[in-house]
């Protein structure tokens, strides 16, 4: 196999990564608010236990009627605590940090970028 027979394979390994990292860099933020937010943390699993239960016990063909409530009820959480404010409020706060500021640039823009 020539190399530009791989070049494909390894721009799909390269998004791949950069889909694993972005994740687990997520992960690590909404960690942190959790911890700092932690009156959040039980409303908020709750509704992610849901979602995660009604994806997991379905396939393919039912799922979009299956999570349409846990959806819903994920949403109302979300919305009835003020969580995408109070995270917006958390990360300026947090935006003192140069490292957090960077790490947060990053994911701004690769959220941008996949919305494009």
């Amino acid at each position: 196999m020539s190399l530009f027979q791989m070049k494909p394979h390894f721009t799909e390994l390269k998004l791949e990564h950069k889909m694993y990292s972005c994740m687990a860099l997520y992960e690590l933020v909404i960690e942190q608010f959790f911890k700092d937010n932690p009156d959040l943390v039980e409303v908020c699993q709750e509704a992610f236990n849901e979602m995660e239960d009604a994806c997991a016990v379905t396939n393919q063909s039912t799922r979009p009627a299956s999570v349409q409530w846990p959806n819903a009820h994920l949403l109302h959480a979300l919305t009835q605590e003020n969580v995408m404010k109070r995270l917006q409020d958390w990360e300026a706060e947090k935006a003192q940090n140069a490292m957090f500021h960077s790490l947060m640039n990053y994911l701004h823009r690769v959220e941008q970028s996949s919305t494009l």
